[in-house]
């Protein structure tokens, strides 16, 4: 993982084990996909209205995308994570 988003439970550097699959429980952090270029690594939340990718980090915000968005984008959940294995 590179950046600081997911701090205090993810670290820069720390390595994630992540169960390939398409779909994520409220809650969960995943792995996701942003228009086919960009890869962020957040908690998901789903709404009635759309998703959220929220990061553990304060100083972030959540991102909220619509449903319309999640398929003109796309927004893809690659996979969940299942470990977190930190760099000393």
């Amino acid at each position: 993982l590179k950046g600081n988003s997911m701090q205090p439970r993810i670290f820069d550097g720390d390595t994630m084990i992540v169960k390939r699959q398409n779909s994520a429980q409220n809650g969960e952090i995943a792995v996701f996909l942003i228009g086919r270029e960009e890869t962020t690594v957040k908690q998901f939340k789903k709404t009635r209205e759309g998703i959220f990718l929220i990061p553990l980090n304060s100083a972030y915000q959540p991102v909220f995308y619509t449903y319309a968005e999640i398929n003109t984008l796309p927004v893809e959940i690659l996979g969940r994570v299942v470990e977190i294995r930190v760099k000393l």
